[in-house]
């Protein structure tokens, strides 16, 4: 049915020619407004004319200058580049950009030879993106096979994040086995949830379907997000696009919006590749942009099969972030599937595991993240 579904949209993308324009469905707030700067414009598909404020050349600008960094004096790093889409609050930066820039400069710490394997994070305060941010590199190790660093991320004074991090040089292989990966469409046949959202407004539209009031919210916030947009502070609910980096496709987009059937299942999975071709051939700066995006629909995972419930947060952020990248080179730019599951939600915290994998079935990294999941009173069992 989801393929039937997903094909009807794909069939209407290609006779139209490109992506669907949308009308402004609706002047009424969309679900959570505490992330809004209520005095902005609301942005529409249709004010854009269809087409995207960034291109290739942009893109390349954007990703050289997040991970370039100024060496300010031996070991400590620091950048003004913090501003994406994604974020829970204004001017708060996006976690995923925090931790791969604390993992670039760990990296420059150390050889070419070594590659990070383990790494281990903690988000303790909002980064401002008004102000540069400074990475503090300490040695803890520096071995035959292993180095060893810290990082923390100051802003006034202040430690808002810190990364521990292991490196290990490449070694022939003495044990060998693998998971195998879901079987999900590909994603040719899968559509982003703005598609999704366009499409089934139609279709309410004419009297085709009935949604409740809080579906419909949430039809009219992914309807009308613009991912090049300025406004900064609503994309943390919106899995289309990472930052304005990555394009992202939900296998099923009707779990991920709430208008699936009653399930106990808590694993979701997205499609994903950046928007661009990675305009380097350097093996680091996939691993950076693989970094950027591990973050970005973990802590949604947490309540997203709540979503049948009409379940709304009031407060949403990643707590802390773990990746393990088991492969010394990836490429960030071919499709990846992002396998998500939450296998523990209570006291306002949500446990959530994912894992990373190559379209020719390879796990290329696994992350694990807490995050917090406040409601106004109203709680969600499944």
């Amino acid at each position: 049915m989801k393929r039937l579904l997903n094909r009807a949209i794909l069939e209407r993308i290609a006779a139209g020619g490109e992506k669907f324009s949308v009308r402004k469905v609706s002047s009424s707030p969309p679900l959570h407004t505490s992330f809004y700067n209520m005095g902005r414009q609301r942005f529409s598909l249709e004010d854009k004319n269809g087409s995207r404020a960034s291109d290739a050349e942009s893109f390349a600008r954007r990703v050289g200058n997040f991970y370039t960094l100024e060496e300010k004096e031996k070991d400590v790093f620091v950048t003004p580049n913090l501003s994406t889409v994604r974020g829970a609050a204004v001017h708060a930066a996006y976690g995923g950009l925090i931790f791969s820039q604390a993992l670039c400069a760990a990296e420059k710490t150390v050889e070419e030879r070594f590659k990070p394997h383990a790494t281990h994070s903690f988000f303790i305060l909002n980064v401002d993106t008004r102000i540069p941010c400074e990475y503090h590199v300490r040695r803890l190790r520096d071995g035959k096979s292993f180095c060893t660093r810290t990082v923390e991320a100051i802003q006034n004074g202040k430690v808002a994040f810190c990364l521990q991090v292991s490196f290990h040089v490449n070694e022939p292989d003495s044990v060998v086995h693998e998971a195998k990966m879901p079987d999900v469409p590909p994603p040719e046949e899968c559509v982003t949830n703005r598609d999704f959202a366009i499409f089934t407004l139609e279709k309410v539209a004419a009297g085709e379907v009935t949604v409740t009031e809080m579906q419909r919210k949430r039809l009219e916030f992914q309807a009308n997000y613009d991912p090049d947009g300025d406004l900064f502070e609503i994309e943390y609910e919106n899995f289309d696009s990472d930052g304005g980096l990555f394009e992202i496709r939900c296998v099923a987009p009707d779990t991920h919006l709430g208008f699936s059937e009653p399930s106990t299942s808590r694993t979701v999975c997205f499609w994903m590749k950046t928007q661009f071709p990675v305009p380097s051939c350097s093996e680091r700066l996939h691993r950076y942009l693989l970094a950027f995006t591990s973050d970005s629909v973990l802590a949604g995972s947490a309540y997203l099969p709540h979503l049948i419930n009409d379940f709304s947060f009031s407060m949403l952020f990643s707590l802390d972030h773990c990746v393990w990248f088991h492969e010394p080179i990836v490429k960030s730019d071919d499709w990846m599937l992002y396998e998500c599951r939450s296998d523990k939600a209570r006291g306002s915290r949500g446990f959530t595991e994912g894992r990373m994998w190559s379209r020719d079935g390879r796990v290329i990294m696994t992350a694990t993240q807490e995050a917090l999941v406040r409601s106004k009173g109203s709680v969600s069992k499944i």
